[in-house]
């Protein structure tokens, strides 16, 4: 797998294979998907998966992420078994799949009662999963906390105490609004975890992939595409995201994509997939950049130029440059 990589956030449904546009078929650039393991545990087409794997069920040329769906323990009290949840992961033919984690929320106050038990919890079931019997599928230990030092001492302790494949930061979706703080944490998680891959869950839209990338983190997820697209949200290169009522009477639209360049702006405004796929391409075009800025040896130059319209981005790369000099 090239990295940086982005893993697309695939609506499998309930019914189907859900309202997510092949977008792995018309982009070649994006080969891989995420799924939620136990989501799919309770779809009519779970035995059917099993059999072809998820890979083959789906038709993907790239790599197939499983996550454990445990933000759901703290939206919905949904409650997983860690090893049964391993054991679907495997069985689905799962590439890479994540511990069962317990998710810390921004109102989770360090000194509570709620915040020891989901770190003895995240520790504790991160371990049981080390009883994996497909070698061949990866195993990321998931980790949280309520400060940079606690993403760190957790990814230190289960380094000691298993032999994890990489590490997956959960709960930054909710600390995008404290820049610094979100910049600490993973420069401290990237630390801690060495030279094991670092995942970041939920956060890749258009403005953050960037700065990840930045911060030295390998992979990310996000649904941000289809859930803009439903909501007509347009990605717009270089920038972020806009109101697609922004383009009403204009004919065309100022993206070379595709979708973009074939298309008249009221037909991709009148259907979601088409606003979906172009969100895809716009985050297509970020990761190619940053690569192509990755290997002229000109990335932070590249950022200045990127983020001289976000003054907020701004200041969290030059933040995270300062600290990145005493690391």
């Amino acid at each position: 797998m090239e990295t940086p990589a982005f893993f697309p956030v695939h609506n499998a449904g309930f019914r189907g294979k859900g309202n997510t546009p092949r977008y792995w078929a018309q982009i070649p650039d994006l080969p891989h998907m995420m799924l939620n393991a136990p989501f799919l545990e309770q779809t009519r087409y779970f035995s059917e998966i099993k059999r072809a794997g998820v890979r083959g069920y789906f038709g993907i040329p790239g790599a197939a992420f499983l996550d454990s769906g445990g933000l759901q323990t703290r939206t919905h009290g949904a409650t997983f078994d860690p090893v049964r949840v391993l054991r679907i992961q495997e069985e689905l033919g799962a590439d890479i799949g994540t511990t069962v984690d317990s998710p810390i929320l921004t109102q989770d106050r360090v000194w509570g009662v709620k915040y020891h038990v989901s770190q003895r919890a995240n520790a504790r079931t991160a371990l049981l999963c080390l009883s994996k019997r497909r070698s061949v599928m990866l195993l990321y230990a998931v980790a949280h906390g309520n400060s940079p030092g606690a993403f760190g001492n957790l990814i230190r302790f289960l380094r000691r105490r298993g032999d994890f494949d990489g590490f997956a930061l959960g709960g930054l979706a909710f600390r995008r609004s404290n820049l610094r703080s979100f910049v600490d944490i993973i420069l401290n998680a990237r630390k801690a975890a060495g030279d094991l891959p670092v995942h970041v869950l939920g956060v890749a839209g258009p403005a953050y992939i960037p700065l990840l990338v930045y911060l030295g983190v390998d992979t990310f997820d996000s649904s941000s595409y289809i859930i803009c697209g439903a909501n007509r949200k347009y990605f717009l290169p270089e920038r972020g995201s806009i109101d697609f009522s922004k383009f009403q009477g204009q004919s065309h639209l100022p993206c070379p994509c595709p979708i973009c360049a074939q298309l008249m702006a009221r037909e991709i405004g009148a259907k979601r997939d088409l606003l979906t796929l172009h969100n895809l391409w716009a985050l297509v075009y970020e990761l190619r950049k940053l690569r192509w800025e990755i290997e002229r040896g000109d990335l932070e130059a590249y950022l200045e130029s990127r983020f001289a319209r976000m003054p907020l981005m701004r200041r969290a790369v030059q933040y995270a440059r300062q600290r990145m000099r005493g690391l």
